[in-house]
């Protein structure tokens, strides 16, 4: 699908006031509400129901006596905790009541991040009509709190730990220690509007009515930057973007994003979005969804802005009012909710070109992308098959059965053809057409690389041997193969197919000369050699610590680095100057390689990483570390530039030749190919 095309909608009998997402991306619950109800009006009716993320039917509706203010979905997406004239929580399956509470009128609620306590803000209808904060266990009911607290509408917010709630107020922001069940007032003059904390439980946010967002570190709540979007004008919306790194607000003129640690403001002037009230960050770090459009005169509907520079993506237009909208987890959809024109409601869904294609494929075993002409994406699975799927769509080109299973693809004869490499040998065979061959008398391959300017040389790691074979035909181009010491893991060729590479357990990188197969140099190490990447340079990395970086033409060893872990993962950038490594303690270095080693990055994660690769043409490197997120960042600058979101761990990635598609391959046996560029 393309960005901004709408996949479903509902309407609801009354105005939508609140989307929430289910953590896997699937469906939205609806909170619905006459707007302008007084607190206690209990003739005025609300909806609480659900959405299909997907084209087809409403779920559930639950209709309320009295209005449906907010609504949020427990992380495990079993549980709804609803604010509104009922408040309580409820089943996620048929809105069944868990726990309420009587008399009192919720205008917000939220879940912690563990999902152990829900929190709410409202009003007391049955206790001299005080406004209270409070929480309860989610599993039992048990109240905590209430703690008075006086707000126009307090949207309640929990910290990343699940033990603290904060919420604005007429005297500044409210905190409450839930574990010790103590409140707090963090005092700022003419009060706040609303409150955020960072992802990674860092910092306090507060949008407030002097124009200002004023930032606090968390939990010392030492002041931090006071940014200004407006001299005058209340801040109505704040929000940290998923790393944490920026806060935007919205002011009546438009949305402004700042740099948490020192207020640097992000964008040179507001992103003129006008009347907006909210501004939510996509999961993927790059943009922003703002529920007014940009224009003048600005009209109804919400506006996906680019979170770098504030410039319009694309926009939904409509004569209905936006109150809400929320990016799904992985980032792929965005729900949108508001009035009609008629006093109804109406919630809809929308692509946001994230996502440009998915296809089921079965355990995947190797993936690669085609490195010149239309994007393809080849993947071999557990069913001893090859499939080619055109990127953009996910359509099916050509599928293959390779008996016994395929370790390793690539893509030959200017994308025309895949070689697939495994237990029953090599195999290649044409996209369109039906050419093909078959090399199996050289056993198990352990690795294999495509070179040389169109594709037309393929190395194969087997056994003790490697040998190299032309593309046209599968004949070998040495009179015989190279025979190692011992078992050859790795194999690579340069760019420009003059240099064929080895890595084998004996310890030894070699680098062999691509027409003779002659031995030109080898380097020797204390560990056998987990990858080989090659560019202007070899790199071979080690399981002693130990990276060498190699001059083919000289030959000579250029320079090391070393640490005292091994290294399983490197990755060369396209231009050659930049060096990744990946090393077993989790950590990843990056270096410019133009001269001796000299670091420019350094991140740290929390597994090791299990894919690594530089986006072709500029310095954003990609990676994963065997969870459900895939990072790209850019090492010269440290702004991280997308995460990409996976219902289950990611084992393979690769870019397209371009570099504005990445494909994904992950645990739920699911090919999926992300747009990394501006869609």
């Amino acid at each position: 699908m393309s960005a901004g095309q709408q996949i479903t909608t509902t309407t609801p009998p009354q105005p939508g006031s609140r989307v929430s997402w289910a953590p896997d991306g699937t469906w939205v619950a609806i909170a619905a509400a006459q707007p302008g109800a007084w607190i206690g009006d209990y003739s005025t009716v609300g909806v609480l129901t659900t959405l299909s993320a997907e084209p087809g039917p409403p779920g559930w509706s639950v209709t309320n006596s009295g209005p449906v203010h907010d609504v949020a979905v427990s992380p495990d997406g079993r549980l709804l905790a609803v604010a509104g004239a009922r408040t309580g929580v409820v089943s996620a399956q048929d809105g069944a009541l868990r726990f309420g509470f009587e008399g009192i009128w919720a205008e917000s609620t939220t879940f912690s991040p563990d999902g152990r306590r829900a929190a709410w803000w409202g009003t007391d209808v049955f206790n001299g009509m005080r406004q209270i904060l409070w929480a309860a266990d989610v599993a039992t009911g048990q109240k905590r709190g209430p703690w008075d607290w006086q707000s126009g509408n307090a949207s309640v917010v929990f910290s990343p730990d699940s033990r603290w709630i904060a919420a604005p107020g007429v005297a500044g922001i409210a905190l409450v220690d839930l574990d010790t069940q103590s409140a707090a007032i963090v005092p700022i003059a003419r009060g706040t509007t609303n409150v955020a904390f960072s992802p990674d439980g860092k910092w306090l946010a507060a949008g407030c009515w002097d124009g200002t967002i004023r930032v606090h570190a968390f939990p010392s709540l030492l002041p931090g930057p006071v940014l200004r979007p407006d001299a005058d004008l209340h801040v109505g919306g704040v929000v940290f973007s998923r790393d944490s790194r920026w806060v935007a607000g919205v002011v009546e003129p438009g949305v402004g994003v700042y740099r948490v640690s020192d207020g640097t403001p992000r964008l040179p002037a507001l992103a003129d979005v006008p009347e907006a009230s909210k501004v939510v960050f996509s999961p993927d770090l790059r943009r922003m969804a703002v529920n007014q459009t940009v224009g003048d005169p600005s009209v109804s509907g919400f506006v996906v802005l680019d979170a770098a520079t504030g410039a319009p993506l694309w926009q939904a237009t409509t004569p209905d009012r936006v109150r809400d909208v929320e990016f799904s987890p992985d980032g792929t959809r965005i729900a949108a909710c508001g009035a009609n024109a008629d006093s109804t409601g109406f919630v809809r869904v929308y692509d946001t070109g994230l996502e440009m294609s998915r296809r089921r494929v079965g355990t995947i075993t190797a993936l690669r992308t085609s490195p010149a002409g239309t994007p393809l994406v080849a993947v071999a699975d557990d069913n001893s098959s090859v499939t080619v799927l055109a990127a953009e769509s996910g359509a099916p080109v050509a599928r293959k059965p390779v008996p016994g299973g395929v370790s390793a693809l690539g893509f030959a004869d200017h994308s025309q053809s895949v070689v697939a490499g495994g237990a029953s040998g090599v195999r290649l065979f044409s996209v369109v057409g039906d050419r093909s061959w078959k090399v199996e008398q050289v056993g198990i391959v352990n690795g294999l690389a495509v070179g040389g300017p169109t594709g037309e040389w393929i190395a194969i790691a087997s056994g003790r041997t490697a040998r190299l074979v032309r593309s046209l035909d599968g004949g070998n181009r040495w009179g015989a193969p190279v025979t190692h010491p011992q078992t050859v893991t790795r194999v690579a060729i340069s760019p420009d197919g003059r240099w064929v590479a080895t890595g084998c357990v004996d310890r030894r990188t070699r680098l062999l000369d691509a027409i003779t197969g002659a031995e030109v140099m080898a380097v020797e190490g204390d560990g056998k050699v987990l990858d080989l990447a090659f560019g202007s340079v070899l790199v071979s990395a080690n399981e002693d610590g130990v990276v060498t970086i190699a001059d083919p033409a000289g030959p000579a060893v250029r320079a090391r680095v070393t640490r005292g872990f091994g290294c399983p993962l490197v990755a060369l950038s396209h231009d050659g100057t930049l060096l990744a490594t990946a090393w077993d303690d989790g950590l990843v270095l990056v270096h410019d390689i133009t001269a001796q080693p000299a670091e420019v990055r350094r991140l740290t994660t929390a597994n090791p990483a299990t894919c690594l690769s530089f986006a072709p043409g500029g310095a954003v490197l990609c990676l994963a570390t065997g969870g459900p997120v895939v990072l790209l960042t850019d090492v010269r600058t440290g702004h991280d530039v997308a995460l990409l979101r996976h219902p289950k761990p990611v084992r393979h990635l690769a870019f397209s030749a371009d570099g504005g598609l990445v494909a994904t391959a992950c645990d739920d046996d699911v090919v999926r190919v992300f747009a990394v560029g501006t869609p």
